[in-house]
Protein backbone atom coordinates (compact mmCIF):
# COMPACT_ATOMS: atom_id res chain seq x y z
CA UNK A 1 0.00 0.00 0.00
CA UNK A 2 1.60 3.06 -0.90
CA UNK A 3 1.82 5.88 1.42
CA UNK A 4 0.83 9.06 -0.25
CA UNK A 5 -1.47 9.44 -3.08
CA UNK A 6 -2.04 12.24 -5.29
CA UNK A 7 -5.61 13.30 -6.96
CA UNK A 8 -5.51 14.71 -10.13
CA UNK A 9 -8.50 15.90 -11.64
CA UNK A 10 -7.86 16.62 -15.62
CA UNK A 11 -10.08 18.25 -18.55
CA UNK A 12 -8.53 19.07 -21.63
CA UNK A 13 -5.16 19.92 -20.19
CA UNK A 14 -3.20 18.09 -22.85
CA UNK A 15 -0.54 21.04 -23.19
CA UNK A 16 0.36 21.07 -19.57
CA UNK A 17 -0.52 17.85 -18.07
CA UNK A 18 3.10 16.16 -19.02
CA UNK A 19 4.69 18.92 -16.69
CA UNK A 20 2.04 18.53 -14.14
CA UNK A 21 3.02 14.24 -13.96
CA UNK A 22 6.44 14.77 -13.99
CA UNK A 23 6.62 17.16 -10.97
CA UNK A 24 5.47 13.52 -9.12
CA UNK A 25 7.76 11.11 -11.05
CA UNK A 26 10.51 13.30 -10.17
CA UNK A 27 9.47 13.75 -6.37
CA UNK A 28 12.64 12.74 -2.99
CA UNK A 29 9.39 10.65 -1.63
CA UNK A 30 9.01 7.75 -4.05
CA UNK A 31 6.52 5.96 -2.14
CA UNK A 32 3.38 7.32 -4.14
CA UNK A 33 0.25 7.17 -6.03
CA UNK A 34 -0.93 9.04 -8.63
CA UNK A 35 -4.32 8.55 -9.27
CA UNK A 36 -5.42 10.53 -12.72
CA UNK A 37 -9.46 10.56 -13.29
CA UNK A 38 -10.12 12.33 -16.58
CA UNK A 39 -12.95 14.27 -17.08
CA UNK A 40 -14.16 13.58 -20.68
CA UNK A 41 -11.36 14.97 -22.48
CA UNK A 42 -12.36 15.83 -26.09
CA UNK A 43 -8.07 16.57 -26.53
CA UNK A 44 -4.85 14.36 -27.00
CA UNK A 45 -4.99 14.36 -22.81
CA UNK A 46 -5.34 10.41 -22.62
CA UNK A 47 -3.11 9.67 -25.20
CA UNK A 48 -0.30 11.87 -23.21
CA UNK A 49 -1.17 10.29 -19.91
CA UNK A 50 -0.73 6.65 -21.34
CA UNK A 51 2.90 7.04 -21.64
CA UNK A 52 3.70 7.21 -18.48
CA UNK A 53 0.96 4.39 -17.48
CA UNK A 54 4.52 2.10 -17.61
CA UNK A 55 4.89 3.11 -13.72
CA UNK A 56 2.86 1.16 -11.73
CA UNK A 57 2.25 3.56 -9.41
CA UNK A 58 0.18 5.58 -11.89
CA UNK A 59 -3.42 4.88 -12.40
CA UNK A 60 -6.20 6.37 -15.60
CA UNK A 61 -9.85 6.24 -15.05
CA UNK A 62 -11.51 8.12 -17.78
CA UNK A 63 -14.80 9.35 -17.47
CA UNK A 64 -17.47 8.56 -20.07
CA UNK A 65 -19.36 11.96 -19.31
CA UNK A 66 -17.93 15.42 -18.22
CA UNK A 67 -19.70 16.49 -14.97
CA UNK A 68 -17.24 19.05 -13.77
CA UNK A 69 -14.09 18.97 -11.50
CA UNK A 70 -15.27 18.76 -8.39
CA UNK A 71 -17.40 15.53 -9.33
CA UNK A 72 -14.06 14.35 -10.76
CA UNK A 73 -12.39 14.51 -7.71
CA UNK A 74 -15.03 13.14 -5.47
CA UNK A 75 -14.42 9.96 -7.61
CA UNK A 76 -10.61 9.59 -7.34
CA UNK A 77 -11.14 10.24 -3.66
CA UNK A 78 -13.01 6.79 -3.92
CA UNK A 79 -10.00 5.27 -5.79
CA UNK A 80 -7.16 6.15 -3.17
CA UNK A 81 -5.25 3.31 -1.34
CA UNK A 82 -3.35 5.42 1.24
CA UNK A 83 -4.72 7.73 4.57
CA UNK A 84 -2.31 10.76 3.12
CA UNK A 85 -3.94 12.59 0.02
CA UNK A 86 -2.67 15.61 -1.89
CA UNK A 87 -4.77 17.27 -4.54
CA UNK A 88 -2.88 18.79 -7.49
CA UNK A 89 -4.30 20.45 -10.96
CA UNK A 90 -3.25 18.84 -14.32
CA UNK A 91 -2.18 22.06 -15.17
CA UNK A 92 0.05 23.01 -12.20
CA UNK A 93 3.52 21.26 -10.55
CA UNK A 94 4.84 20.30 -7.56
CA UNK A 95 8.50 21.21 -6.27
CA UNK A 96 10.34 17.82 -6.12
CA UNK A 97 10.20 17.31 -2.54
CA UNK A 98 6.74 18.74 -1.48
CA UNK A 99 6.04 14.82 -0.81
CA UNK A 100 8.50 14.35 1.48
CA UNK A 101 8.35 17.65 3.54
CA UNK A 102 4.46 17.29 4.21
CA UNK A 103 4.73 13.64 4.85
CA UNK A 104 6.82 14.44 7.65
CA UNK A 105 5.00 16.98 9.11
CA UNK A 106 2.08 14.26 9.67
CA UNK A 107 4.50 11.44 11.23
CA UNK A 108 5.57 14.38 13.38
CA UNK A 109 1.88 15.77 14.47
CA UNK A 110 0.06 12.48 13.78
CA UNK A 111 -3.16 14.34 15.36
CA UNK A 112 -3.50 16.83 11.93
CA UNK A 113 -5.95 16.41 9.38
CA UNK A 114 -5.25 18.54 7.32
CA UNK A 115 -1.31 20.20 6.18
CA UNK A 116 -1.56 23.12 3.56
CA UNK A 117 1.27 24.94 1.81
CA UNK A 118 2.84 28.09 0.65
CA UNK A 119 2.79 28.48 -3.56
CA UNK A 120 4.37 30.23 -6.43
CA UNK A 121 2.69 31.88 -8.97
CA UNK A 122 3.86 31.38 -12.50
CA UNK A 123 3.36 32.27 -15.74
CA UNK A 124 1.98 30.07 -18.85
CA UNK A 125 5.39 28.86 -19.03
CA UNK A 126 5.52 27.56 -15.48
CA UNK A 127 8.02 30.05 -15.04
CA UNK A 128 8.20 31.36 -11.14
CA UNK A 129 6.99 34.90 -11.07
CA UNK A 130 6.53 35.69 -7.46
CA UNK A 131 5.53 33.20 -4.39
CA UNK A 132 2.50 33.48 -1.71
CA UNK A 133 5.13 34.65 0.92
CA UNK A 134 4.31 38.16 2.03
CA UNK A 135 6.70 40.21 3.95
CA UNK A 136 5.19 41.78 7.37
CA UNK A 137 4.14 45.42 5.73
CA UNK A 138 1.91 43.43 2.75
CA UNK A 139 -0.15 40.93 4.95
CA UNK A 140 -3.39 41.05 4.67
CA UNK A 141 -5.78 40.75 7.72
CA UNK A 142 -6.39 36.91 7.66
CA UNK A 143 -10.20 36.04 8.44
CA UNK A 144 -9.61 33.13 10.14
CA UNK A 145 -6.46 30.28 9.84
CA UNK A 146 -5.40 29.97 6.31
CA UNK A 147 -7.40 32.44 4.67
CA UNK A 148 -4.33 34.04 2.77
CA UNK A 149 -3.90 31.11 0.96
CA UNK A 150 -5.09 27.66 0.24
CA UNK A 151 -2.24 26.27 -2.49
CA UNK A 152 -1.68 22.09 -2.07
CA UNK A 153 -4.17 21.07 -0.15
CA UNK A 154 -3.51 17.62 1.46
CA UNK A 155 -5.42 15.45 4.19
CA UNK A 156 -6.00 12.66 5.70
CA UNK A 157 -8.63 10.52 4.04
CA UNK A 158 -10.51 9.94 7.41
CA UNK A 159 -11.20 12.98 8.17
CA UNK A 160 -12.37 14.23 4.53
CA UNK A 161 -14.61 10.82 5.35
CA UNK A 162 -16.28 12.85 8.98
CA UNK A 163 -17.16 15.70 7.38
CA UNK A 164 -19.77 16.27 4.10
CA UNK A 165 -16.73 16.53 1.71
CA UNK A 166 -16.23 17.96 -1.45
CA UNK A 167 -19.58 20.39 -2.93
CA UNK A 168 -20.11 20.14 -6.22
CA UNK A 169 -22.14 23.26 -6.01
CA UNK A 170 -19.44 25.37 -4.99
CA UNK A 171 -18.06 26.88 -8.05
CA UNK A 172 -14.60 27.68 -8.21
CA UNK A 173 -14.61 27.55 -4.14
CA UNK A 174 -14.51 24.14 -3.63
CA UNK A 175 -10.89 23.98 -2.47
CA UNK A 176 -11.79 26.33 0.24
CA UNK A 177 -15.30 25.08 1.27
CA UNK A 178 -13.23 21.71 2.16
CA UNK A 179 -10.90 23.30 4.13
CA UNK A 180 -13.08 25.05 6.20
CA UNK A 181 -15.30 21.47 6.34
CA UNK A 182 -12.33 19.88 7.77
CA UNK A 183 -10.58 22.71 9.62
CA UNK A 184 -13.85 21.60 11.97
CA UNK A 185 -13.05 18.21 12.61
CA UNK A 186 -9.35 18.21 12.42
CA UNK A 187 -6.34 20.21 13.50
CA UNK A 188 -4.31 21.94 11.13
CA UNK A 189 -1.32 23.34 9.94
CA UNK A 190 0.33 25.69 6.76
CA UNK A 191 3.51 24.78 5.99
CA UNK A 192 5.39 28.22 5.14
CA UNK A 193 7.23 27.24 2.19
CA UNK A 194 6.15 27.31 -1.49
CA UNK A 195 5.70 23.65 -1.99
CA UNK A 196 3.10 23.87 -5.30
CA UNK A 197 3.38 25.95 -8.38
CA UNK A 198 0.28 27.35 -9.52
CA UNK A 199 -0.03 28.49 -13.29
CA UNK A 200 -1.78 31.36 -14.19
CA UNK A 201 -3.25 31.03 -17.76
CA UNK A 202 -4.13 34.43 -19.04
CA UNK A 203 -5.04 33.65 -22.42
CA UNK A 204 -8.68 34.28 -21.74
CA UNK A 205 -9.04 37.40 -19.25
CA UNK A 206 -13.07 37.24 -19.75
CA UNK A 207 -12.91 33.65 -18.76
CA UNK A 208 -10.44 34.55 -15.88
CA UNK A 209 -12.51 37.82 -14.89
CA UNK A 210 -15.83 35.73 -14.97
CA UNK A 211 -14.34 32.75 -12.33
CA UNK A 212 -12.69 35.53 -10.16
CA UNK A 213 -16.22 36.71 -9.34
CA UNK A 214 -18.21 33.67 -9.36
CA UNK A 215 -15.33 32.08 -7.01
CA UNK A 216 -15.18 34.89 -4.41
CA UNK A 217 -19.17 35.10 -4.40
CA UNK A 218 -18.65 31.33 -3.91
CA UNK A 219 -16.29 31.40 -0.87
CA UNK A 220 -18.40 34.22 0.21
CA UNK A 221 -21.30 31.48 0.73
CA UNK A 222 -19.13 29.07 1.94
CA UNK A 223 -17.58 31.49 5.57
CA UNK A 224 -21.96 31.74 5.59
CA UNK A 225 -22.11 28.30 6.00
CA UNK A 226 -18.87 27.59 7.94
CA UNK A 227 -20.01 30.20 10.08
CA UNK A 228 -23.04 28.65 10.77
CA UNK A 229 -21.96 25.28 11.68
CA UNK A 230 -19.62 26.70 13.74
CA UNK A 231 -21.72 28.35 15.34
CA UNK A 232 -24.55 26.30 15.80
CA UNK A 233 -22.08 23.78 17.46
CA UNK A 234 -22.27 21.15 14.84
CA UNK A 235 -18.70 20.71 15.02
CA UNK A 236 -15.92 18.93 17.09
CA UNK A 237 -13.71 21.89 17.09
CA UNK A 238 -15.36 25.25 17.10
CA UNK A 239 -13.25 27.97 16.28
CA UNK A 240 -15.04 30.82 15.55
CA UNK A 241 -15.40 33.06 12.43
CA UNK A 242 -15.62 36.46 13.48
CA UNK A 243 -18.79 38.07 12.18
CA UNK A 244 -17.65 41.29 10.86
CA UNK A 245 -15.67 38.91 8.47
CA UNK A 246 -18.92 37.34 7.34
CA UNK A 247 -20.71 40.36 6.67
CA UNK A 248 -17.92 41.74 4.84
CA UNK A 249 -17.77 38.36 2.51
CA UNK A 250 -21.46 39.11 2.02
CA UNK A 251 -21.34 42.28 1.05
CA UNK A 252 -19.22 41.72 -1.22
CA UNK A 253 -21.45 39.05 -2.57
CA UNK A 254 -24.54 41.28 -3.17
CA UNK A 255 -22.01 43.70 -4.84
CA UNK A 256 -20.67 40.37 -7.47
CA UNK A 257 -23.97 39.17 -8.02
CA UNK A 258 -24.79 42.39 -9.17
CA UNK A 259 -21.98 42.52 -11.07
CA UNK A 260 -22.60 38.94 -12.77
CA UNK A 261 -26.08 40.34 -13.59
CA UNK A 262 -28.09 38.26 -10.86
CA UNK A 263 -29.87 40.88 -8.79
CA UNK A 264 -31.96 38.13 -7.06
CA UNK A 265 -28.83 36.47 -5.96
CA UNK A 266 -27.85 39.37 -4.42
CA UNK A 267 -31.02 39.64 -2.85
CA UNK A 268 -30.37 36.07 -0.93
CA UNK A 269 -27.20 37.53 -0.04
CA UNK A 270 -28.92 39.82 1.28
CA UNK A 271 -30.97 38.04 3.38
CA UNK A 272 -28.24 36.26 5.04
CA UNK A 273 -26.01 39.38 5.96
CA UNK A 274 -29.51 39.88 7.81
CA UNK A 275 -29.75 36.64 9.27
CA UNK A 276 -25.92 37.41 10.47
CA UNK A 277 -26.41 40.84 11.72
CA UNK A 278 -30.16 42.69 11.83
CA UNK A 279 -29.22 45.33 13.32
CA UNK A 280 -26.16 46.13 11.35
CA UNK A 281 -26.31 49.06 8.84
CA UNK A 282 -24.81 47.34 6.30
CA UNK A 283 -27.06 44.99 6.09
CA UNK A 284 -29.64 47.63 5.08
CA UNK A 285 -27.27 48.92 2.38
CA UNK A 286 -26.95 45.41 1.03
CA UNK A 287 -30.61 45.07 0.86
CA UNK A 288 -31.10 48.48 -0.64
CA UNK A 289 -28.70 47.95 -3.68
CA UNK A 290 -30.39 44.53 -4.08
CA UNK A 291 -33.11 46.11 -4.71
CA UNK A 292 -31.90 48.36 -6.88
CA UNK A 293 -30.42 46.12 -8.74
CA UNK A 294 -33.42 44.02 -9.12
CA UNK A 295 -35.69 47.42 -10.33
CA UNK A 296 -33.06 47.89 -12.73
CA UNK A 297 -33.02 44.47 -14.39
CA UNK A 298 -37.01 44.79 -14.57
CA UNK A 299 -36.93 48.01 -16.17
CA UNK A 300 -34.37 46.80 -18.87
CA UNK A 301 -36.74 43.94 -19.26
CA UNK A 302 -39.89 45.47 -19.55
CA UNK A 303 -38.87 48.96 -21.03
CA UNK A 304 -36.12 48.50 -22.96
CA UNK A 305 -36.37 44.56 -23.86
CA UNK A 306 -32.78 44.85 -23.04
CA UNK A 307 -30.98 41.95 -21.25
CA UNK A 308 -27.63 42.54 -19.16
CA UNK A 309 -24.61 42.53 -20.61
CA UNK A 310 -21.37 41.78 -18.42
CA UNK A 311 -18.21 43.68 -19.22
CA UNK A 312 -15.82 40.05 -18.75
CA UNK A 313 -12.99 42.55 -18.84
CA UNK A 314 -13.61 43.79 -15.78
CA UNK A 315 -13.26 42.89 -12.05
CA UNK A 316 -14.66 44.17 -9.35
CA UNK A 317 -12.18 43.76 -6.41
CA UNK A 318 -14.39 43.59 -3.25
CA UNK A 319 -13.39 46.04 -0.05
CA UNK A 320 -12.05 42.78 2.23
CA UNK A 321 -9.33 42.24 0.26
CA UNK A 322 -7.90 46.06 1.46
CA UNK A 323 -6.35 47.44 4.25
CA UNK A 324 -7.24 50.93 5.44
CA UNK A 325 -4.35 53.21 7.92
CA UNK A 326 -7.05 55.43 8.24
CA UNK A 327 -10.69 55.60 8.36
CA UNK A 328 -13.16 52.80 9.09
CA UNK A 329 -13.54 50.07 7.01
CA UNK A 330 -16.63 48.76 7.22
CA UNK A 331 -18.44 45.25 5.70
CA UNK A 332 -19.27 47.28 2.38
CA UNK A 333 -17.68 50.65 2.48
CA UNK A 334 -14.56 52.62 3.64
CA UNK A 335 -15.66 55.90 5.71
CA UNK A 336 -13.42 59.10 6.28
CA UNK A 337 -14.54 61.46 8.87
CA UNK A 338 -12.00 64.21 9.86
CA UNK A 339 -11.72 64.69 13.36
CA UNK A 340 -12.84 61.54 13.64
CA UNK A 341 -10.32 59.32 11.93
CA UNK A 342 -6.45 60.47 11.20
CA UNK A 343 -4.64 60.98 8.16
CA UNK A 344 -3.20 58.42 5.57
CA UNK A 345 -4.15 55.67 3.18
CA UNK A 346 -7.85 55.21 4.06
CA UNK A 347 -7.62 52.42 1.17
CA UNK A 348 -4.94 50.55 0.02
CA UNK A 349 -3.57 46.89 -0.62
CA UNK A 350 -5.65 44.37 -3.04
CA UNK A 351 -2.06 43.04 -4.11
CA UNK A 352 -3.84 42.40 -7.41
CA UNK A 353 -0.91 39.77 -9.18
CA UNK A 354 -0.54 40.80 -12.98
CA UNK A 355 -1.00 38.00 -15.04
CA UNK A 356 -0.90 39.76 -19.11
CA UNK A 357 1.72 42.64 -19.23
CA UNK A 358 -0.46 45.57 -20.82
CA UNK A 359 -2.68 48.69 -19.86
CA UNK A 360 -5.25 49.00 -17.02
CA UNK A 361 -8.01 51.45 -15.95
CA UNK A 362 -8.76 50.78 -12.58
CA UNK A 363 -12.36 52.92 -11.19
CA UNK A 364 -12.70 54.09 -7.51
CA UNK A 365 -15.86 54.24 -6.82
CA UNK A 366 -16.14 57.16 -4.14
CA UNK A 367 -18.70 59.73 -2.72
CA UNK A 368 -16.74 63.29 -1.35
CA UNK A 369 -18.04 65.99 0.56
CA UNK A 370 -15.37 68.92 0.69
CA UNK A 371 -14.86 71.65 2.98
CA UNK A 372 -15.05 75.17 1.03
CA UNK A 373 -11.69 76.32 2.85
CA UNK A 374 -9.80 72.92 1.74
CA UNK A 375 -6.31 73.61 -0.08
CA UNK A 376 -5.96 71.26 -3.55
CA UNK A 377 -5.49 68.47 -3.65
CA UNK A 378 -8.46 67.07 -1.64
CA UNK A 379 -7.69 63.45 -2.78
CA UNK A 380 -4.50 61.64 -4.09
CA UNK A 381 -5.00 58.58 -5.92
CA UNK A 382 -2.29 55.86 -6.72
CA UNK A 383 -1.03 52.25 -8.03
CA UNK A 384 2.06 51.42 -5.86
CA UNK A 385 4.08 48.04 -7.41
CA UNK A 386 5.39 46.52 -3.93
CA UNK A 387 6.82 43.78 -5.36
CA UNK A 388 9.51 44.28 -7.63
CA UNK A 389 10.12 48.01 -8.46
CA UNK A 390 8.51 49.39 -4.94
CA UNK A 391 7.16 52.45 -6.45
CA UNK A 392 4.18 54.04 -7.19
CA UNK A 393 4.03 53.90 -11.31
CA UNK A 394 0.50 55.88 -11.61
CA UNK A 395 -0.35 58.81 -9.96
CA UNK A 396 -3.39 61.45 -9.97
CA UNK A 397 -4.38 64.26 -7.79
CA UNK A 398 -8.23 65.47 -7.35
CA UNK A 399 -8.77 69.01 -6.65
CA UNK A 400 -12.07 70.57 -5.39
CA UNK A 401 -12.78 71.74 -9.51
CA UNK A 402 -12.70 68.00 -9.95
CA UNK A 403 -15.08 67.21 -7.06
CA UNK A 404 -17.60 69.59 -7.71
CA UNK A 405 -17.82 67.72 -11.67
CA UNK A 406 -16.61 64.08 -10.99
CA UNK A 407 -20.11 61.27 -11.26
CA UNK A 408 -18.99 59.30 -7.84
CA UNK A 409 -16.48 57.94 -9.77
CA UNK A 410 -12.23 58.31 -10.49
CA UNK A 411 -10.54 56.51 -13.23
CA UNK A 412 -6.48 56.30 -13.44
CA UNK A 413 -4.80 54.04 -15.54
CA UNK A 414 -1.76 52.46 -15.56
CA UNK A 415 0.76 50.28 -17.70
CA UNK A 416 2.02 47.17 -15.63
CA UNK A 417 4.07 44.09 -16.81
CA UNK A 418 3.94 40.56 -16.42
CA UNK A 419 4.86 39.45 -12.21
CA UNK A 420 3.99 42.93 -10.86
CA UNK A 421 1.95 43.02 -7.45
CA UNK A 422 -0.24 46.16 -7.71
CA UNK A 423 -1.82 48.26 -4.66
CA UNK A 424 -5.00 50.34 -5.52
CA UNK A 425 -4.58 53.17 -2.32
CA UNK A 426 -6.59 56.33 -1.46
CA UNK A 427 -4.45 59.02 0.25
CA UNK A 428 -6.70 61.20 2.36
CA UNK A 429 -5.49 64.10 4.53
CA UNK A 430 -8.48 65.01 6.85
CA UNK A 431 -10.12 67.74 4.10
CA UNK A 432 -13.41 66.09 3.25
CA UNK A 433 -16.08 63.72 4.23
CA UNK A 434 -15.14 60.46 1.81
CA UNK A 435 -16.75 57.02 1.35
CA UNK A 436 -15.50 54.24 -1.51
CA UNK A 437 -17.98 51.79 -2.00
CA UNK A 438 -15.75 50.10 -4.33
CA UNK A 439 -12.43 49.26 -6.87
CA UNK A 440 -13.19 47.85 -10.28
CA UNK A 441 -10.14 47.01 -12.40
CA UNK A 442 -10.45 47.07 -16.48
CA UNK A 443 -8.01 45.23 -19.05
CA UNK A 444 -7.57 47.08 -21.74
CA UNK A 445 -4.89 45.17 -23.79
CA UNK A 446 -1.90 45.51 -24.99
Amino acid sequence: MPSFSIIMANYNNGHFIDEAILSIIKQTFTDWELIIVDDASTDDSVDKIKKYLHDARIRLFIRNKNEGYTKAQIFGLKKVNSELVGILDSDDALVSDAIEKVYSVYMEKPELGLVLSQGIFCNAQLKPLQTSINSSKHLKELAFPFISISFWRTFKLSDYCACSGLDPSILYAEDWDLIFKIQEVAPSLRVDEPLYMYRQIPTSQSKSAFKFQVGFRSLGFSIYKAYLRRLMGDTPLRTSIPKFVVLRWLAGSVRLSIELGQPFHALLFAIRSFIISPFNTSSYRCLKRAISGINQLVIDNIRHKKKHTINLNRRFLPLYLFQSASGNLDPDQVVCIPHVHRQGHCLFGGDFSVLEGGNYKVFFEINVKHYPFAEDPILVFDIYENLQLKRVIAEKEVNSTDINTLQRQISLEFEAKEGYRIEFRIFWDEQCFLTVSGVVLEYLGM
